[in-house]
């Protein structure tokens, strides 16, 4: 029997993941996120052992019973970047058979198999890819702040009580929600807090699922970023389909990530229509699976050199619900 070993990491989270050739889910750990921020491999590393041998105890294998190990990491957005990670993890792991990719590719890797696809994986920041049978475009720092995941949206939300404040929009039910989450008395104390820096990134991180329950109650302004966020989204999907010559094709598009697990339909919906808008023949799906299974499939995809069979899936499917891989 054959194994194979997946990894994914991104900035709040490490999971590795140990599959049979077969497809049978074995073992599963977990551990702390970080991000590829200056070159150099240090904590990443730390991160991905940690996990890898959670998932390996849990399994009752061996790493030097592992085929294959493939690997979806945050922070590969440089040509360089891939390299530097896998010659790390070739000299932690003392392994010569891995694959290192940015962790985008995983994430449309769970929800497709097909060589025209595409993915918007959307967790505390945003990645996109879009591939036909020629090349892959992945998009990492082309995304702009202002779409970079929950981040941005956090950052939107506190722009739309200043907004209202002025009198740009009308009132909005985020002015005391944000008031509250924030622990200030006013909009001018927030503005002080936002303006002298005093809101860190992690406190971003938490507002979009305030901004979700406003919007499912029907707050205009909160529609209003669900909307233009989703439509963006869409946006750099269908601009690259176009520049390779695929918005006709029939092409599967994966989402993924934490903030497409959006509660309120209508954000899908519009990131849906905005898409077969321009492609018609696009088939939109919610992943069902985390990304971790599409690094697992990858190391399959590498270990049999062909399509995989269909019982790889079937044992996959039968085997998820023991471990916290289903989105």
């Amino acid at each position: 029997m054959r194994y194979v070993m997946g990894i994914d990491q991104g900035g709040s989270k490490t999971y590795a993941i140990i599959v049979s050739e077969t497809g049978e889910v074995l073992g599963f750990g977990r551990s702390d996120g970080t991000c590829l921020s200056d070159g150099k491999p240090g904590k990443n590393l730390d991160y991905v052992e940690e996990a890898a041998y959670n998932a390996l105890n849990q399994s009752g294998l061996a790493l030097e019973q592992m085929d294959y190990i493939a690997a979806g990491l945050t922070g590969i957005d440089w040509e360089d970047e891939a390299g530097v990670l896998k010659a790390a993890l070739q000299q932690r792991f003392h392994k010569e058979e891995i694959c290192v990719v940015n962790d985008c590719i995983i994430a449309m890797r769970a929800g497709s198999s097909s060589e025209v696809s595409a993915v918007i994986c959307v967790g505390s920041g945003t990645n996109c890819a879009v591939r036909n049978r020629d090349e892959m475009f992945i998009y990492g720092f082309y995304v702009p702040d202002e779409y970079q995941g929950g981040w941005s949206l956090g950052k939107k939300a506190v722009q739309a009580v200043f907004d209202a404040e002025m009198g740009l929009t009308g009132p909005t039910a985020l002015r005391d929600i944000l008031l509250d989450y924030f622990h200030v008395d006013s909009v001018d104390a927030l503005l002080y807090k936002r303006a002298t820096s005093g809101i860190a990134d992690r406190e971003y991180l938490g507002i979009p699922i305030l901004l979700e329950q406003a919007a499912l109650d029907n707050d205009a302004a909160a529609l209003a970023i669900w909307e233009d966020f989703g439509r963006h989204l869409a946006g750099f999907i269908t601009a690259r389909m176009r520049l390779m010559g695929i918005l006709d094709e029939k092409i599967e598009i994966v989402l993924s990530g934490s903030i497409m697990k959006c509660k309120l339909p209508r954000f899908i919906q519009v990131v849906t229509e905005e898409i077969t808008r321009l492609a018609p023949n696009a088939q939109v799906r919610s992943s069902v699976y985390e990304p971790i299974v599409g690094a697992a499939l990858l190391g399959l995809d590498r270990l049999y050199g062909s399509k995989l069979p269909e019982t790889v899936y079937e044992n996959i499917e039968k085997s998820a619900n023991r471990y916290d891989i289903k989105r």
